[in-house]
């Protein structure tokens, strides 16, 4: 597999850097299915250390997938 693209964005005027498609691979998501705000926000509310249910798997939340939801959920409303 190769190495995921860095991207660069700018939120609130300051620039992120993250890498493309790590959320999706931590979700173990396929490329074609769409991850919209509002399974992005669901998921979201799941605290840290417990577990949800998606796309058919159990997958615990942790801090990481955390983060990458929230700049998800963000990078989403820029589009708009």
């Amino acid at each position: 597999m190769p190495p995921k693209k860095m991207q660069t964005v700018k939120l609130n005027g300051e620039e992120v850097e993250f890498k493309e498609g790590t959320l999706r691979s931590m979700l173990r998501a396929p490329k074609d299915m769409k991850l919209t705000a509002p399974v992005l926000k669901k998921i979201n509310k799941t605290e840290v250390g417990k577990e949800f249910e998606f796309n058919g798997r159990k997958i615990k939340m942790t801090p990481l997938m955390k983060k990458r939801i929230t700049l998800g959920i963000n990078l989403q409303k820029k589009k708009k």
